[in-house]
């Protein structure tokens, strides 16, 4: 016989999953496991919700839950640990002339029922869970208010870093508009990069400048092929920083790992010139650092 072990979950929202194209997230259960005596919560990972073998034959067992935040969940298995170790302690392993199955005694008949009743699957069907259990779950229209941009100040150079923390503060506030301590949106991350995308459309793709000393900007460049006649560098092996907002830039203009033909230059501002296969050029203001790197870097003797 196993001992029981209770696996808790430690993300707040780890039961939630939602894949693309589906119209609801994943069904959440609790499972035991009679061979190793794991305890544990998880989302269906099965479009459709499918089933295993190990679960079809009756070795791991599973018991519905709604998507439960982690504290729920994690306080949901520790009242059930002691009907989970009856069952633990009266199973076996038996041929029904086809697979191996497990079968279940009298006892753990009795406690799998209990677990039931408990989590409310049996009638009178109450289940044990309040508002503040539940994961609250927000669609997109429901969460967003079409005017993210303007209050969050996102623009065609917002990192994705930003962006991240943009949409953990939107979800924090859906928080705070109910009994649930936690909110999630499908789509959300996606809607705020579209937002970038859309201010990224309304400014000219190549040009942008600032204003300031020649001596604290560079101009940087999106370039494709060899350009052997820049005045330019790159910035890894100059020492020069990138800056999120400019990663962000040159990755809308094709600068990728699965594109290693595409690659930034960078130079100051009063060195810039013609670079061949430039895309895109902009400004952007430079550390005192990083205009001392790129001189040493251009007037260098391999430069």
């Amino acid at each position: 016989m196993a001992d029981l072990e209770i696996i808790e979950c430690t993300s707040p929202t780890e039961l939630f999953r939602h894949y693309d194209g589906q119209s609801e997230a994943q069904a959440a259960y609790i499972e035991l496991d009679l061979r190793d005596g794991q305890l544990l919560a998880d989302y269906n990972g099965e479009i459709g919700n499918g089933v295993p073998f190990s679960v079809y034959h009756g070795f791991q067992r599973r018991w519905s839950i709604p998507v439960l935040t982690a504290d729920a969940a994690n306080r949901i298995m520790r009242e059930i640990a002691p009907l989970a170790a009856r069952m633990l302690a009266d199973w076996e392993e038996v041929w029904d002339g086809n697979n191996h199955i497990a079968r279940l005694g009298e006892d753990a008949l009795a406690a799998d029922d209990e677990i039931d009743d408990l989590l409310g699957l049996r009638p009178p069907y109450r289940r044990p869970f309040e508002e503040a259990d539940l994961v609250g779950q927000w669609d997109l229209d429901g969460a967003t208010n079409g005017c993210e941009a303007d209050e969050y100040s996102i623009t065609a150079t917002t990192s994705d870093k930003r962006l991240q923390e943009i949409e953990q503060e939107i979800l924090q506030d859906l928080a705070g508009c109910g009994d649930s301590p936690v909110a999630v949106c499908d789509g959300l991350g996606a809607y705020l990069k579209d937002l970038r995308e859309q201010a990224a459309d309304d400014l000219p793709e190549s040009g942008l400048t600032v204003e300031g000393p020649d001596d604290e900007v560079a101009v940087w460049s999106v370039v494709r092929g060899s350009s052997p006649t820049a005045r330019a560098v790159e910035p890894g092996p100059a020492g020069v920083d990138v800056p999120d907002e400019i990663l962000a830039w040159a990755g809308r203009h094709g600068l990728s790992d699965d594109d290693p033909e595409v690659y930034l230059l960078v130079t100051p501002r009063n060195e810039a010139g013609e670079i061949l296969g430039e895309i895109v050029w902009r400004e952007y203001r430079a550390t005192p650092d990083d205009m001392t790197a790129l001189s040493n870097a251009l007037n260098s003797p391999v430069n």
